[in-house]
């Protein structure tokens, strides 16, 4: 679902550790203010209204990407606790922004550093609800008009979190470009690139997007089209 097209500008980044989503997102955030945009942030991961409830009480392993041993009947209520937990965090991010754009804010973007999709993603690399039943849902929850995905590769990511082995961070990696094209991603690749060059790809990508033939110049396409 894509209500953003005539009210703001929205971008997500994701990607595994260690691929420079943070500073990206504080990069765009940055950029995107300089030059006057009312820039909106989120993190759509972890828990967000469910944080007021012991972790066990609910959600259990489920929101840390380990394999749960619990009953699959539990497994379940904790995985749909959890997305129906972000899925209203990303409704509450997107209405904010309507109202914005709605009451004088000619300039809002959205920037969310991870999605809605990396947490349909962990669940699908978990198995804890179908495939089928994990798209359906991502339809009713609005998604952001540019997903990029900060492409590293799994021995990164391992580096900078020893919490997991290898093997999760394999895992993950093929849980996401299983899903990559046909949730329309766009790919930039982060190992052994500087942040500068990162960001300048992100910059070429939102082009069309953008309010601004640059995100580094002149406020001259103010007229443009919001995608």
């Amino acid at each position: 679902m894509k209500i953003s097209n005539r009210h703001f500008h929205t971008i997500a980044l994701i990607g595994l550790d260690g691929s420079g989503k943070s500073t990206q997102t504080m990069l765009l955030n940055e950029a995107l203010t300089k030059q006057g945009a009312r820039v909106v942030q989120i993190h759509p991961f972890g828990r967000k209204l469910l944080s007021v409830i012991p972790h066990r009480v609910i959600l259990g392993s489920s929101s840390t990407g380990r394999r749960a041993t619990s009953p699959r009947l539990l497994i379940r209520m904790a995985a749909i606790a959890e997305i129906l937990d972000i899925g209203l965090y990303v409704w509450a991010a997107y209405i904010w922004c309507v109202l914005l754009r709605l009451f004088g804010h000619r300039d809002v973007w959205l920037v969310s550093d991870r999605s809605f999709d990396d947490i349909l993603v962990k669940h699908r690399r978990l198995q804890s609800l179908s495939p089928r039943l994990l798209e359906h849902v991502r339809s009713l929850v609005p998604h952001a008009g540019v997903t990029i995905w900060l492409h590293t590769e799994p021995s990164i990511a391992r580096a900078r979190d020893n919490d997991f082995d290898s093997a999760y961070y394999e895992e993950l990696h093929a849980a996401y470009s299983a899903v990559a094209t046909r949730f329309g991603w766009r790919i930039i690749p982060t190992s052994d690139q500087t942040r500068e060059a990162v960001f300048a790809h992100i910059t070429e990508e939102l082009g069309p997007y953008a309010l601004y033939t640059d995100l580094e110049g002149s406020r001259d396409n103010l007229d443009a089209p919001i995608p």
